[in-house]
Formats: C-alpha cells, structure tokens, sequence
C-alpha cells in the first residue's frame, strides 16, 4: 500500500512520497488548510519565510537524505527540478505518522 485517503486526502505512506506531496503543495498550491493536513504548524510557519522550489520551473524532486543536526526522524531532500539557481530543503517526517496527516515534523 502506498497511501492512505483520509475524507478524500491521501497521504504517502513512504517517507519520500510524503515530502515530495509537501513540497508540491507549498510551492504549487500554497493552501494553508493542505499544507497544515501535510505538516505540523512549526514546518508550516517556516515555509512561510523560505523561497520556493519552482526556480527551476520543472517540479519538485525528493530523495532519502541523511537528517542534518536538530531534526530527527526519516530525512528527505527536497529540490527544485532543472533551471538554476539550485534550490533545496531537508524535511524530516515522523516514520510513525506516515499514511496519517501531520507526519512532517521538521525543515531545515
């Protein structure tokens, strides 16, 4: 199984997936009422002062990173697509939330 729909939202049940659908939604969307259904109010408050990804004007990309120093949990590099400047963020998603609303819990 790879996600879960809670009232019509799905939610990744992979670490990735689930960084990825957040870094989308910020940077494409910018609805508060998904980004707080995607992360925890602290993520979503410091979002709000971070450039967003689309510089490279192809998307979103995400890979399995190592968590830099004051987040925990399963790390995910996020980044722009193509274009430069290069652009890029660690979200840090809480392995036992996945599936479920609110698993990011950190951005660096």
């Amino acid at each position: 199984m790879t996600s879960v729909s809670i009232e019509g939202r799905s939610f990744a049940t992979d670490a990735v997936g689930y960084a990825q659908d957040l870094a989308s939604a910020w940077t494409f969307d910018g609805r508060y009422v998904l980004l707080r259904s995607l992360a925890t109010q602290s993520v979503v408050d410091a979002l709000s002062g971070k450039q967003k990804l689309n510089a490279g004007g192809g998307g979103v990309g995400a890979q399995p990173t190592s968590c830099p120093a004051g987040l925990s949990g399963t790390c995910v590099e996020v980044y722009a697509v193509g274009g430069s400047p290069t652009i890029s963020y660690v979200f840090a998603v809480d392995p036992g939330r996945l599936g479920q609303p609110n698993a990011v819990t950190g951005v660096s």
